[in-house]
C-alpha cells in the first residue's frame, strides 16, 4: 500500500488529541515512510497539553492541526467529575 500513499496528499485523523502521544506516533510512522501529511486533525482537542509535545517533536507545525471542537480535561472527584484543565491550558 505504500506506493498508493507516497505521492498522495494525506490527512492524518485521530479521534482525540489530549497529550499528543498518539498523533505523534502516527506522524512518526508516516515520516519513516517518507510521507508528510498535508494536515492532521481530530474530532476533539482536549486542552492544549498536546501543543508543546507536538511542536517539540521534530519541529512539527501546530498550525496544521485541526479539531472539530475543544473540551476541558476532566478528573474524577468525590461526588462526580471536575475540570482539571480548561481547553486553553
Amino acid at each position: 500500500m505504500l506506493p498508493l500513499v507516497q505521492s498522495a496528499r494525506l490527512c492524518l485523523i485521530d479521534d482525540v488529541i489530549s497529550s499528543g502521544a498518539s498523533i505523534c506516533a502516527g506522524l512518526d510512522l508516516l515520516k519513516l515512510a517518507g510521507i508528510v501529511p498535508s494536515v492532521a486533525g481530530a474530532a476533539m482537542l482536549q486542552t492544549q497539553r498536546w501543543v508543546q509535545r507536538l511542536s517539540k517533536s521534530q519541529n512539527r507545525s501546530v498550525a496544521r492541526i485541526i479539531g472539530a471542537f475543544e473540551t476541558p480535561l476532566l478528573v474524577q472527584a468525590e461526588g462526580g467529575w471536575q475540570i482539571s484543565a480548561t481547553p486553553n491550558d
